[in-house]
């Protein structure tokens, strides 16, 4: 058989030079935007213990705004707003996971989707500090350098040789 000869080993303690391959594992900057959107999966979750924290105020804030509802009606409209959030909240926190997971085994249409996923988190976050005080308002300006930061690192140049 007549060809080329393969190429020399590199030497002892180098690696071979990449040539079209893929990297071993994820680099540093895919593993820290992976860390970064479990950390997302937190904040969700804090942010819906607090929600559920605010249950008086929230009770409060309907009677209030809606003084013709009787106390049955108002704690009906209380729960259905809680577990609207609660519904929310699980499933984001379901989207954070299943973005670091598969982001992390680097298949491209993971990262075109939290392309996608990013800066609508950022703009409903926006629109949502009308709505929020005290520490939601600090959770929720967290989140927003999260989906940022995520999103820069998502797109370094060793994360794109990895996906």
């Amino acid at each position: 058989m007549t060809g080329t000869p393969p190429p020399p080993p590199p030497p002892e303690g180098q690696q071979p030079p990449e040539q079209g391959r893929r990297l071993v594992g994820p680099p540093s900057s895919l593993l820290a935007a992976v860390k970064l959107m479990y950390v997302g999966a937190g904040l969700q979750a804090l942010a819906l213990v607090f929600s559920f924290a605010a249950r008086v105020e929230l009770r409060d804030q309907i009677a209030e705004e809606q003084p013709d509802l009787t106390a049955d009606q108002v704690e009906r409209a209380m729960n259905v707003q809680l577990m609207s959030v609660a519904i929310v909240d699980i499933l984001a926190i379901a989207m954070w996971i299943w973005m670091a997971q598969t982001n992390q085994r680097g298949l491209e249409w993971a990262r075109i989707v939290a392309t996608v996923l990013g800066p609508l988190n950022i703009a409903f976050t926006v629109f949502s500090l009308s709505q929020s005080a005290g520490v939601a308002i600090v959770v929720r300006f967290l989140t927003i350098a999260l989906s940022a930061a995520i999103l820069f690192l998502l797109y370094r140049r060793d994360s794109t040789a990895y996906y």
